[in-house]
Order: C-alpha cells, then sequence, then structure tokens
C-alpha cells in the first residue's frame, strides 16, 4: 500500500459561491474535475471522496454532533468516469458554508477510511471563504492535521494573490461598498477597490473570475488570513483558483520508480575498480499503446473482448499451403548467394559481452561534438553509503571538471548484451556529483554529407556577411534570448521554456481528446488547448518585444523569394519538331529490327525462356526486367535492380518535354512490384528517395508529379516485414517536401543551357 493516496475534496456550494453570475462554482466545479482526470489517467489506484458544505440537507456521519448543512457526495472509492460524470450536476444551494465544520468531517471521513494501513492522505478545499465560520475547534483541526500527517491543499476563489493586499483591501471596503451604490467608483493605484463592480472594466475584460477582482467583504478577508493561517500551522499551502486550474490542466505522466539501469563497477586497468550505480537522467515519453477490441465476438461476457493477433505464412506457389514456423529460416545474401541460418545460428550472429563498464581512456571534452552524442542519458553516482566510492568518484569528477576532459568507456548495461562505446562528463551539483553518460557512434553510424562551404573565400566572397549583417544577427539572438525572456518566483528576468516546465503538446493533446472521448463518445474531438499550443508555438509577446531586430536581419540581407521555375517557360531549338523526332532514329538499325520484332507479341512468359537476357534496353524496360527477374540460371535480381534504375534515369533525362515520362513511370511501377516481391523494399525506397531529390521542383518536376498523382510511395512494413518504414511514414512521404539544395545562379543555369544549344546544332551541322 506505500504510496497509494487518500484524497477527500471538500467543494464549497454555499450562498457566496453563487454571487454574481455563479461562475465561482464553475470555476470550481472545472478545478476538482481537472484533479479527477489527473487521477483517473496517471494514478487510478489512488482512492478519492467528494464532501459538499454549503447543502441544504446534511448527510454525513458527524451530523448528530452538530456538523450541519454538510453531505458526503462522494465515500472514498478509486476515480471512475461516473464520478467525473456526477462532478457536473452539483448545483449551488445557498447555505451557509463552515470549512471549518467541513475539514473535521474530511479529517473524519479519512481517519475511519484508512485506518491503519500506510496511506499518504491529503486534503483539497475548494472555497471562496465568504461564509460564516466557527473557529471555536480551530485548535483541534491543527492539532489533528498534524497528528495523522496529511496534507491540506487550499483552492481559493477570488482570493487576494498577494497576502499584503488583504490590508489594502481590508482599508477600502468602506468605499468601495459605497461607491457600488453609486453610478460613479473612485480607482485606487492597487487595490481590490480598484475593481468595486462587477461591470467595470477589469473585470469583463477577464474571462475568468479566478482572476477578476471583486469587492472582497471584511468576513472574507479575516476568513481569507484565517484559512492562511491553518494552512500555514499544518505545512500547508494556499493556491488561487487561476493556478490551480493551470496546473491542473497539463497531464502529468505517471510516476516512474527509481531504478537502477546498471549496478557494477568502474574498470580502471584491470587493478582499480569503483562501484557505481547508473540511472536515466532523460527518457523519451512515448504515447500509450492504444488497446485492440472487437465488437464481432459474440457470446462473450465482455462487451468488447480483448483481439490476439497471430501471423501465419502461405507459399507464394500455392498461396492455400500455410507454411509452419518451424519450416521457415533465414537467410542473408553473400553476393548473389543466400546464405541460410538456423535459430541456433541466428544467435550467435549478434555480437554480445558480459556486463561490466572498462576505462578506454581521457580526452578532451572539446573533442567530443554534441551530434555525436545518441540514445538517453544515463547517470553514474556511487552506491549509498559507500564512502570510498565517493571519495574516488568526487575526485574523479573534480578532476575531469578542472582539466576540460572527459573518459571514454566501453559499456555494456547487462550480461550478453552488445557492447557501446560512450562518453562519461563530469556533473556536479550542491547536493551530489556525478558522471553524465552518453553513447558515442561507430564509423557505420556517422553520416558523411557534403555541404556547401560558409567559410571566408576569396573564390565565395558573396557568402561573407558583413560587419553590418554580424551585427544584425547579434542584436536578433540578443533579443530572442531564453536565459533572460521569462520570470522566476520574484519575478526577476528569468529563463524560459525550461524543460521541466515544457509539457510535450503531442502528448498533451493525446490525453485532452481522450478525457474528451470518454465523456463525450458522440462528438468531435477537440482542437488543440490553447495554453498547450503554448508550448509549441514561439512566444508572440517575445516576438513583438524583438520586431526592430528581426526587421534589421530581414533588410540586412534582403530576402527575395525566387519564382517557381516551369519547363514551359523556356524554349528549345527542338520544340518545333518534337512531334517528328523519336529516339529510335538514333539506335543502330539492328536494334531497331530488334525492338519491331518484340513489339509484335512480347510476354513475360517469352522473355523468361530466352536464358541469354541480362541486360535492359530502352526499347522495352519493363519486358527486359520482368525477364532477368525469371531466370533460373543465374540471380540477376541485384543486377536487374541496378539496371532498371539506370534505365529510369536514361528515359526521363533523355526525354523531350514529356515524352518519354510515362514509359518511366511504367519502369518504377514494375520495380516497386518486384521490390516487394523480392523482398528488397530499402533498394526501392532509397531509389524513390532519390527520384525526388533530382526532380521534385526543378527542371524534370513534371516527372515527379506523375509519381504523385500515381500514388508510388515507399515501402511499408504492410507490405513486407523487411521494410523499416512504417505505414504512416509511407502515407506522409507524398505529402511533405523533401529538403532542397541552394539553387544555382540563374546566370550560371542560362549559360549551361546556352552551350546545349550550341553543342547540339554543332552535332545536326
Amino acid at each position: 500500500m506505500a504510496g497509494k493516496e487518500a484524497v477527500v475534496l471538500l467543494l464549497d456550494v454555499g450562498a457566496s459561491m453563487c454571487e454574481g453570475d455563479g461562475d465561482r462554482l464553475a470555476f470550481a466545479q472545472k478545478t476538482i474535475s481537472k484533479l479527477i482526470e489527473s487521477k483517473l489517467l496517471f494514478k487510478p489506484k489512488h482512492e478519492i471522496g467528494l464532501v459538499l458544505f454549503g447543502t441544504q440537507g446534511t448527510q454525513n456521519e458527524l451530523q448528530d454532533h452538530g456538523y450541519e448543512n454538510i453531505t458526503v457526495w462522494q465515500e472514498l472509492s478509486t476515480p471512475s468516469l461516473e464520478m467525473l460524470r456526477r462532478i457536473e450536476e452539483i448545483a449551488p444551494e445557498r447555505a451557509n458554508a463552515d470549512f471549518v465544520d467541513a475539514l473535521i468531517v474530511g479529517m473524519d471521513m479519512l481517519i475511519k477510511h484508512v485506518g491503519t494501513k500506510k496511506y499518504v492522505k491529503r486534503i483539497f478545499l475548494v472555497t471562496d471563504a465568504g461564509g460564516e465560520v466557527n473557529d471555536d475547534d480551530l485548535t483541534t483541526v491543527v492539532d489533528q492535521f498534524n497528528k495523522m500527517d496529511a496534507a491540506l491543499n487550499v483552492i481559493g476563489i477570488d482570493f487576494a494573490s498577494d497576502p499584503d493586499d488583504e490590508d489594502d483591501a481590508d482599508e477600502n471596503t468602506a468605499s468601495s461598498s459605497s461607491s457600488s451604490s453609486s453610478s460613479s467608483s473612485s480607482s485606487s493605484s492597487s487595490s481590490s477597490a480598484s475593481t468595486s463592480s462587477t461591470s467595470t472594466s477589469s473585470s469583463s475584460s477577464s474571462s475568468s473570475s479566478c482572476s477578476s477582482r471583486r469587492v472582497r467583504s471584511e468576513q472574507k478577508i479575516r476568513n481569507e488570513a484565517l484559512l492562511r493561517n491553518i494552512a500555514g500551522q499544518v505545512n500547508g499551502m494556499v493556491v488561487p483558483c487561476s493556478e490551480a486550474i493551470q496546473l491542473l490542466s497539463v497531464f502529468h505522466s505517471k510516476t516512474v520508480l527509481q531504478r537502477t539501469v546498471f549496478r557494477g563497477e568502474l574498470n580502471i586497468g584491470g587493478c582499480t575498480r569503483i562501484p557505481m550505480w547508473s540511472y536515466a537522467k532523460t527518457m523519451e515519453n512515448k504515447l500509450p499503446s492504444l488497446k485492440k477490441r472487437s465488437r464481432a465476438v459474440e457470446g462473450s461476457d465482455d462487451a468488447l473482448p480483448a483481439v490476439r493477433m497471430e501471423r501465419t505464412y502461405h507459399s507464394l506457389a500455392d498461396p492455400e499451403l500455410v507454411i509452419e514456423q518451424d519450416d521457415i529460416q533465414k537467410g542473408y545474401r553473400y553476393g548473389r548467394t543466400l546464405v541460410p541460418f538456423s535459430k541456433v545460428d541466428e544467435s550467435l550472429l549478434k555480437y554480445t559481452a558480459d556486463k561490466g563498464l572498462d576505462l578506454i581512456g581521457f580526452t578532451r571534452a572539446a573533442r567530443v561534438p554534441r551530434q555525436h552524442f545518441m540514445t538517453n542519458v544515463e547517470i553514474f553516482v556511487p552506491p549509498p553509503d559507500d564512502q570510498a566510492a565517493a571519495r574516488a568518484m568526487t575526485a574523479l569528477v573534480r578532476a575531469l571538471q578542472e582539466l576540460k576532459m572527459v573518459a571514454i568507456v566501453r559499456y555494456v548495461k547487462r550480461n550478453r548484451s552488445e557492447p557501446q562505446m560512450g562518453v562519461l562528463m563530469p556533473h556536479i551539483k550542491s547536493e551530489y556529483v556525478g558522471l553524465l553518460y552518453a553513447r558515442l557512434p561507430f564509423a557505420e553510424d556517422l553520416r558523411h554529407y557534403p555541404f556547401t562551404s560558409l567559410g571566408r573565400s576569396a573564390k565565395q566572397p558573396s557568402k561573407v556577411p558583413t560587419s553590418e549583417q554580424l551585427d544584425a544577427a547579434e542584436r536578433l539572438i540578443k533579443e530572442l534570448d531564453l536565459s533572460v525572456a521569462g520570470t522566476d518566483e520574484f519575478g526577476d528576468p528569468g529563463e524560459a521554456l525550461k524543460p521541466k516546465n515544457t509539457f510535450n503538446p503531442v502528448l498533451q493533446h493525446f490525453y485532452q481528446c481522450v478525457r474528451h472521448r470518454a465523456m463525450n463518445p458522440d462528438t468531435p474531438l477537440p482542437p488543440l488547448d490553447p495554453m498547450i499550443a503554448e508550448y509549441s508555438n514561439p512566444d508572440k509577446r517575445l516576438f513583438s518585444k524583438a520586431k526592430d531586430a528581426i526587421d534589421g536581419f530581414q533588410n540586412a540581407f534582403h530576402f527575395v523569394r525566387a519564382p517557381p521555375k516551369t519547363d514551359a517557360v523556356r524554349t528549345f531549338w527542338s520544340e518545333a519538331l518534337v512531334n517528328d523526332i523519336q529516339l529510335d532514329s538514333y539506335m543502330p538499325s539492328s536494334k531497331k529490327q530488334k525492338s519491331d520484332d518484340s513489339e509484335e507479341s512480347l510476354t513475360v512468359a517469352s522473355l523468361a525462356s530466352l536464358s541469354g537476357v541480362s541486360t535492359i534496353g530502352t526499347v522495352t524496360p519493363v519486358e527486359d526486367f520482368q525477364a532477368m527477374l525469371c531466370r533460373r540460371d543465374a540471380d540477376l535480381v541485384d543486377t536487374a535492380l541496378k539496371q532498371m534504375k539506370e534505365r529510369i534515369y536514361q528515359l526521363v533525362n533523355d526525354s523531350i518535354q514529356d515524352q518519354l515520362y510515362n514509359k518511366a513511370l511504367s519502369c518504377v511501377q514494375c520495380m516497386r512490384e518486384a521490390c516487394v516481391q523480392e523482398e528488397e523494399p530499402d533498394q526501392f525506397n532509397e531509389f524513390l528517395r532519390d527520384l525526388r531529390q533530382a526532380y521534385e521542383d526543378k527542371r524534370r518536376d513534371q516527372f515527379w508529379s506523375l509519381i504523385e498523382a500515381a500514388r508510388i510511395t515507399l515501402i511499408s512494413t504492410d507490405e513486407t516485414s523487411e521494410s523499416s518504414v512504417s505505414p504512416a511514414e509511407a502515407a506522409e512521404f507524398l505529402t511533405s517536401k523533401a529538403m532542397t539544395t541552394e539553387p544555382e545562379p540563374e546566370s550560371d543555369k542560362e549559360e549551361e543551357e546556352t552551350d546545349d544549344v550550341d553543342d547540339l546544332l554543332d552535332m545536326l551541322e
């Protein structure tokens, strides 16, 4: 039972909560609902009870002792959707609400329900503190809270944000009351009297009753002070309603127990071993998996019984023939040969090692670039109560920090797992010291892509920024500096967008939709909550403040969007003869004769019978490709795929306007089908990405448009298990835009085209 929580919610439904438009109770209900939602999603085993005070009737176990106008709405139990729906049924009852009596009833519920069980006990009191209060039992309440070790959280409706404001409000109560009965209202500098009427501009401009300031009576001011006094004596807290709703609106993930990832020793040269424990420092929090249920199952006691997936294998030659799992054997290509491996051999393919952490050496921190950090980050600390290990690690960490060095290690988390190469970096805090671990890449993990140089080069002076442009960039960076863009708890400039306060909008929207669908199964899903959207969008206030710097940066570089280029803009020498010119006229007569003969009756079967087909031509590339795949005397799959790629590029690049585009498109479709059948999805996926990079938004963009129109996309795992592309990625491939390289200067392109025209004219002459 350790860690399990019992929570009693005390909700004020008395007369003061119904003042004005009754929105005080509405926001109190919203606060209670948010708290129950959080428990329902992440702490479903916690128990929640709800008590209403200020009701016309009385229903509680202490009613015979004078605790009236208090109703136990929900006994302590695990949260449920029914409990959440019942919150919306609560209506104001306009009786006197004594929160001291409600606290006593709530404590009595906790004591009787928990008994000697090891629960974490907590009481939430949601009230505007506007009712009459009998504080005779105040000392008993405080003593009992401390004795039972319960936490008190007060969520105040229309409470003063600062306790010092209560003194100002007390001084101006009389003037506020008199001004509310007349047509004019006197304004003060920062007190609540400046908003003495609910019809003033400040209250009308606020959408939340929690943030609007109404006339606060002397009784309300005294009760607020009393609640703050109680919270201070029991180590509780008082939170304004607006802050409570904002905090509870954010869905927090489940609490993860602190478990070690690794327990072992840092081996230094085989003679020195420092005991170390490792914990996960960062780990991606993914979306919860959706449960699969079926409505098609009959005769089940469950309304939506669970579904289990079963996979069967069938022969390509005879689809009715089921292949058993034991009859399937994996193989890996070695050149043209497929090398089979049994399950025993397959287990030996992966190189594994014994658990351990071995020091390889030290290097300067600057020699390990940030982009080489892979996967999640761990932190190594000495085991608890091991003073020798703590002293050794402290010395090692501080030495690395002073020398600006890091340690390179060989890390094996558990027995029979793959070894990693990683870096240990010093991490010093006021409470502890440790070593942060990040995995480093091997040579196969690096991607060496060439990029255009941006250095100071005499050959490319246009890429060297001027001093004015550098100053504009510096001003832009300083104005958008997040380290001083926020405010801390004291109102001073502080860091904005701290990771610990920045929640994932994808997860937040997911939980928001789950909650909405549970409560409203027949309505459309809601849009992203504006408060959640702030995490993923630039801060408008920050960018408004930096407008001058942004405009200066824009003016310093004079960005101009280049107009899209199409083939129709350019005029080629052959356009007048495009209908008369055929590429076949440039072929030797022997090849033309072969083409004419093959066009009479050319089928895959006839090609398969010709064992000599080993190359793909430009006349019938699809038939040649299929013939090579059907050959049984030699394995020509890789050769056929390679040649087909070359022919597709040749057909597109040699085409006059779109004359050969359809033939190239047929080749792409045929190649895709073959890669699915031959289980070579990576070859096609890589080729399709290269095609996109070569033609999208470029001179031959019309060919890529044909591919998009034909919906030719990447091969996903739905089509073959050998693919590494998910169905979602395959669907998104055609809708997203590929990264484009920097366009060449227009003058250079025109010069190249002029040269091409001259060369062609020389050839014709």
